[in-house]
């Protein structure tokens, strides 16, 4: 759900098959975005919750989401340990970078 700025009120933006475990919105707050455990990355036009695109790109959960700074570009990652790039407009997937598997700083050595 959205809460609309001037009135306060509540709004489904789109109903996902299951939870919703990642979420953000364009720079310009005209697109929404939302990852979760049904493995699909969904972008939502926020004026009137009109769906862009949805695809099923992860192989487990979408963990989170999150758009480039310009807007041009959808990064989400997942339980997959993968990252896919898409782009924003379309939903295309560009690239994936895949093995995220190794902790780095105060987490290495943890699953």
């Amino acid at each position: 759900a959205v809460v609309e700025r001037a009135t306060g009120k509540r709004r489904p933006l789109a109903v996902f098959g299951d939870i919703v475990l990642g979420a953000a919105f364009s720079p310009d707050e005209s697109v929404a975005v939302a990852g979760g455990a049904d493995q699909s990355v969904r972008a939502v036009r926020v004026a009137d919750a009109q769906p862009l695109w949805n695809h099923r790109v992860h192989a487990d959960w979408v963990t989170a989401v999150g758009f480039t700074a310009d807007g041009r570009f959808v990064a989400s990652a997942g339980r997959d340990k993968v990252v896919k790039v898409a782009d924003a407009a379309t939903g295309t997937l560009l690239t994936t970078y895949n093995g995220h598997n190794r902790n780095i700083g105060r987490s290495r050595g943890q699953a």
